[in-house]
This record gives C-alpha cells, sequence and structure tokens, in this order.
C-alpha cells in the first residue's frame, strides 16, 4: 500500500500540473481574442466614423459648386419671375391714375354785405324759400324754426315772422325744404319733422334710424349727412333711402368726415358742406364724392370767435343760396349773416355780386381749426 502512494501522488501532481497549464493557455488565448475583438471594434468604429463624416459634410469644393449651382439657379428664377409680373401689370399701370393724387383747390370768398342777426341762436340749418330765409337751430329746450324776412332786402333781422318750438326732448339739425314742405332732422332721436312752410305748424313725423345732422334738397331728392364721410339719398316721399350704396366723400388725403350742414348748388350741382370743427366748406361732386375745391372761411369764423362769449361753441355752421344764387353763411351764436362771393376753380372769376350789396372787407386770409364744440354738431 506505501508503493502505491507516491505513484499515486505524481499522478496527481501530474494531472494537476497539465489542468494548470491548459488553463493558462486557455486563458491567454482568451485574452488575445479580446484583445482582437477591441482592436477589430476600434477599427470598425473608425472606419463607420469616417464614412459617417463623409457622407454629412460633403468635400468642401463639392460644397461650394452647388451652393454656386443653387444661388444661380435662384437667381435665374427671380428675374424671370420678376419680368413676367412687369409684361403683366404694365399695361395696368399705364391705364391706372397717377398715385400721387392731386391737391383740391382751397378759395377764399370775398364778403359782400353782412346783416346783424339775434346772436344767441344755435343755428343748424339755413334755406331760402319763396322770398324769405327759413332757419333751425338746436339744443335740448331751445330747439326751434324760424322764418326771416329775405336778408338781402334788410341791413338788420330783428325778430322772426313765424316760429315754431320743438319738444323739450328733441335736438333739432338740419332743414331742407322740398315738395311743398319742410324736412327738420333731429340728432339722436330717429325722427324727422314734417312742417307747413306757411305756417311752421308740424304735419308729420318720420322715423329714420340713426344720427341727423345736415340736410340738403337737391333735383333728384334729398342728401342727409351723419357726422361720417357718407351722405345718403332719400326721397322726400316717405324719407326712404333711394340709392343702395351711401355717397362716400373723398379728398386728396381719403374719406372728409364729420359733414355738417348741406346746400346744393344747382349753378354747379355740387353740394356745399360745412365740416365741424374745420373752416372749411367742402364742395362734393354727388356723381363720385370727390371733394371738388374747399371754401376758406377762416378769416370769417376767427373774427366772430373773438368776439364770442362762447368761443369754443362759435363754429361756422350755416350755408344757403338764394333765388339769385347768391351764398349765405352764418354760424352756432354768431350775430351776422354773410353773403359772400367767390371765384370757382376754373372759372374766369369771382361771381358778380348784387346790386346795391355792401362790400365786405375782402381781407380773407388765413384758415384754421377751430376747437370741439362741447355741443352737439
Amino acid at each position: 500500500m506505501r508503493l502505491l502512494k507516491p505513484n499515486h501522488a505524481f499522478k496527481s501532481a501530474s494531472r494537476k500540473a497539465s489542468d494548470l497549464k491548459i488553463r493558462n493557455l486557455k486563458t491567454r488565448s482568451l485574452k488575445s481574442g479580446i484583445l482582437n475583438i477591441n482592436r477589430l471594434k476600434k477599427s470598425s468604429l473608425a472606419s463607420a466614423s469616417g464614412i459617417s463624416a463623409a457622407s454629412k459634410v460633403p468635400p468642401r469644393v463639392n460644397s461650394r459648386v452647388d451652393l454656386n449651382v443653387i444661388f444661380a439657379a435662384s437667381l435665374s428664377i427671380s428675374w424671370g419671375l420678376l419680368l413676367s409680373l412687369l409684361v403683366f401689370f404694365l399695361p395696368i399701370l399705364d391705364s391706372a391714375p397717377s398715385l400721387a393724387a392731386e391737391a383740391v383747390p382751397v378759395v377764399e370768398p370775398r364778403i359782400e354785405k353782412i346783416v346783424e342777426r339775434p346772436g344767441e341762436l344755435f343755428t343748424q340749418g339755413l334755406l331760402f324759400r319763396d322770398g324769405f330765409l327759413y332757419e333751425s337751430t338746436g339744443i335740448y329746450g331751445q330747439s326751434a324754426v324760424y322764418q326771416w324776412p329775405h336778408p338781402g332786402k334788410t341791413d338788420r333781422l330783428s325778430s322772426p315772422i313765424l316760429k315754431t318750438e320743438l319738444p323739450e326732448a328733441f335736438f333739432g339739425e338740419g332743414l331742407a325744404a322740398a315738395d311743398g314742405s319742410l324736412f327738420l332732422l333731429t340728432w339722436r332721436e330717429g325722427v324727422v319733422f314734417k312742417l307747413d312752410p306757411d305756417t311752421l305748424s308740424i304735419k308729420d313725423a318720420i322715423f329714420v334710424p340713426g344720427e341727423g345732422w345736415g340736410l340738403a334738397a337737391a333735383e333728384d331728392g334729398l342728401w342727409i349727412s351723419d357726422g361720417t364721410s357718407a351722405l345718403v339719398s332719400r326721397s322726400p316721399k316717405d324719407f326712404s333711402q333711394e340709392k343702395k350704396e351711401p355717397l362716400s366723400v373723398r379728398d386728396h388725403k381719403g374719406p372728409v368726415t364729420e359733414l355738417n350742414e348741406l346746400e346744393f348748388d344747382q349753378a354747379t350741382g355740387l353740394i356745399l358742406a360745412n365740416i365741424w370743427r374745420s373752416n372749411l366748406v367742402a364742395a362734393i361732386d354727388p356723381a363720385d364724392g370727390k371733394v371738388r375745391y374747399y371754401i376758406d372761411l377762416g378769416s370769417i369764423a376767427s373774427k366772430e370767435k373773438a368776439s364770442s362769449n362762447r368761443p369754443d361753441e362759435a363754429v361756422a355752421n350755416g350755408l344757403a343760396i338764394d333765388e339769385e344764387g347768391r351764398l349765405w353763411i352764418t354760424g352756432k351764436l354768431w350775430p351776422r349773416l354773410y353773403m359772400i362771393s367767390y371765384a370757382v376753380p376754373g372759372s374766369p372769376g369771382l361771381p358778380k355780386a348784387s346790386e346795391g350789396a355792401n362790400s365786405g372787407s375782402g381781407d380773407l386770409n388765413e384758415g384754421g381749426i377751430a376747437p370741439k364744440a362741447p355741443q352737439a354738431p
């Protein structure tokens, strides 16, 4: 038994050494394999990154070539599009009016006659009919309609021939004569009163929506203003709107707003309109709404304001052409009526003043904008 022991130990030792050698070989092989795998991974990653970089960023030379080609193509398309637009729009531009609108002429009137009158009237409408002057006034509790003698036959209007006061709830505005009646607007009450011109008695009341400012009788009906740049044509029979679209009033700068008292001039076919808070009277073509010229009442208005104890309210308002074609003007709280003449642009000179008319100073110069009145227009 003892003889077998060493041999067994030797075999065991030999087997252990052999196993250790095998394990070492396996370990070295494994490490070598891992190192090779890592080298292959790094090589693959480097190769892949090179390919990816090349695919994302082309060579500089190629990039420049592509950009130049793109720029040239874009420039060619832009020029072609521009030429096409020019070819299309040139005939239209040639036939269109000039974009720079010509300024509206402004004329300065000459005073032909001055007539004194009561200075407490808040004038809203003025007209001549059958040799009399009719006037409508505003302010709640003071609104009325007056019949006066013709101012061309006197130097002073002391007291009216007839007078009709409105109920306190109504604010009188523009006045016009048509179809044998007088029509009186109210400011915000939506009512138009129909009066007998011989007695000034109220015959009827017509309900019309919206505000009423100025009113004038023309050859084709009544024109009404509401303080905007629009004039509406209405029938004197029932006050229905005759034209579907309002007349839009414009000058070279755009819409002309705050149109107030109106008067139709048969000699020129134009509608004259006071402009609230302005010393200008617009001469409007009813065919297209364009302002053909302005009459500047600046010097007259400035003198009236200077002598008024309520200058902020003493603004120009009131236009009436008598049977002889003479234009009379006044204003709110003005103690005077003025007959004026002026040269219509394109005409040879001033219209003739009436015989026996008192010449005014004729020193009208600069106009201006009157301060906003605290009362209604």
